[in-house]
């Protein structure tokens, strides 16, 4: 057996050469890539003795399907709700901006236009994007000017 000739111990929070690593990505979900990756391990580090059922890979399959799908309705559940708004008068808050200390502002208008940016759905409001969150409530749109309402009828009548 090779013996251990040299060890280099690793710096901790407690040591004085201690830099944490910030070039670490995190995630609060597992997609399906890690899932694969999973079951890849599971089956390359499986006891060939004592091997797992066909069942138990199945079962974790079904249920990964059933997490993807439920996430897929939920995309399109925000996406449904945030359609049904367009034309109404919806009042939002605005994110603060650390850069230059501005805090959150409420504003009202009428969503003119909702998108679909990076799955999520984003409302088009006096040319401002905002996202569901950010929505505090949702009216009618005020009733046009008495003026605008005569304007509509004669041009119906001329036609």
């Amino acid at each position: 057996m090779p013996a251990i000739t040299t060890a280099t111990p690793t710096p901790g929070p407690g040591d004085p050469g201690y830099q944490p690593a910030d070039n670490r990505v995190t995630t609060k979900t597992l997609g399906q890539d890690d899932f694969l990756k999973l079951l890849i391990a599971q089956f390359t580090h499986q006891d060939p003795l004592n091997p797992k059922s066909d069942t138990d890979y199945i079962g974790q399959m079904a249920n990964f399907s059933n997490l993807e799908m439920t996430k897929g309705m939920s995309n399109e559940f925000a996406m449904l709700r945030a359609g049904s708004m367009i034309g109404r008068q919806v009042q939002v808050q605005t994110n603060p901006d650390s850069a230059t200390g501005e805090l959150p502002q409420t504003l009202s208008g009428v969503v003119s236009e909702v998108r679909s940016i990076e799955g999520k759905p984003v409302l088009l409001i006096n040319g401002g994007r905002y996202t569901l969150q950010q929505v505090l409530s949702i009216s009618q749109p005020p009733a046009p000017a008495a003026d605008t309402q005569e304007r509509v009828a004669q041009y119906a009548v001329s036609q």
